[in-house]
């Protein structure tokens, strides 16, 4: 189930509460509509994301109400007609110009019991004009969702906001989304696995239907110490305590917004000088691009697994290094994975 609800406000009544358009629209994908049709019209867009209906959660529809008080502007998101509702994972599209997001604050509801609700909001300080935010019942699989009408959380924003500079995202460049690189000479093959910081579902981006793995596994433990590489749990367990906990919940917080990595490029040189100084450094000018592997290639069942790639080198020479760069869309390369080959000892 999948829909999009608009909140339209004229500038000359923002001041005032508003009346909810209700759009539907139906088809696949885990966003429900796509950036174009989004576009700030004064007003302020919810869009749910198809998480929220998991573990068979459904819901009649979600609104939007909006009071202002003084220079704040505070809007409820509510449900009506939920069914074993587990989750909510949602944007908030609106003017940048007119208003300037402050937090998003959790209401509890969703747990008729009273008690602990997982809950997060991003990119406040990232993307003009867009928050994402996301809450569900931790272990969701073991739990009854909320059934009925309920507010489920309040967003506020300050009118006449000061425009401050944004971020501008780009390829991860930090230390946690350094891959391994392991080389095997005899059959000339490259692997390595995934890594970057926060991508939780392995999407290739850090978003906030991220949160969803962390909620299903919330406070698993490994019985000790961090989980093998190639455990999917792994990747949810940022810190690498061996438990999935609310401290793994920053790393949405930290990386969101950072880019999309849609695929590695291969370098070689026969000098370790050209191996990048920095995680955004530069190649050197005798690195060589062998080739790029799409993000689409990688191996494995994210579900379970750290995605792995795999890359054979066409001829190979002695004493050549290897590094792979993960990179976005537009071309930027991120952190360089760790080296191999050189001469042999």
């Amino acid at each position: 189930m999948e829909a999009k609800f608009r909140l339209n406000s004229a500038a000359a009544s923002i001041l005032a509460c508003a009346s909810l358009l209700l759009l539907a629209a139906c088809g696949g994908g885990t966003r429900v509509a796509s950036p174009a049709d989004l576009r700030a019209d004064g007003g302020i867009d919810l869009v749910i994301w198809e998480e929220t209906y998991l573990e068979g959660g459904a819901a009649d529809t979600f609104k939007l109400t909006q009071q202002a008080s003084g220079d704040q502007l505070d809007v409820q998101i509510s449900v009506e007609g939920a069914s074993n509702l587990k989750a909510l994972i949602c944007e908030l599209r609106y003017d940048p110009q007119a208003l300037d997001p402050l937090d998003v604050e959790k209401t509890g509801e969703l747990d008729s019991s009273g008690g602990y609700v997982i809950d997060k909001a991003l990119a406040l300080d990232v993307e003009p004009g867009c928050i994402y935010y996301g809450q569900m019942l931790p272990r969701p699989q073991q739990r009854d969702g909320l059934y009925g009408n309920a507010t489920l959380a309040v967003a506020r924003f300050a009118l006449r906001p000061d425009h401050a500079a944004k971020v501008t995202t780009s390829v991860p460049t930090n230390r946690r989304s350094q891959s391994h690189l392991s080389w095997d000479p005899e059959s000339s093959e490259l692997s390595w696995y995934y890594y970057f910081s926060g991508d939780f579902n392995q999407s290739g981006a850090v978003e906030i239907s991220d949160l969803t793995p962390l909620g299903v596994h919330w406070k698993e433990a490994s019985g000790g110490g961090p989980w093998p590489e190639s455990d999917a749990l792994s990747v949810i367990d940022y810190d690498s305590t061996g438990e999935i906990n609310g401290a793994d919940i920053e790393a949405l917080s930290r990386y969101v917004g950072i880019g999309v990595i849609t695929g590695y490029r291969i370098y070689r040189s026969d000098s370790l000088d050209d191996y990048p100084t920095a995680n955004d450094a530069p190649n050197g000018p005798g690195a060589e691009l062998i080739d790029t592997v799409s993000f689409y290639e990688a191996l494995g069942d994210r579900a379970t697994e750290r995605l792995r790639f795999y890359f054979t080198v066409d001829e190979p020479q002695a004493g050549e290094y290897y590094w792979v760069r993960p990179v976005d869309g537009a071309g930027a390369e991120g952190t360089p994975s760790t080296l191999v080959g050189g001469p042999a000892e």
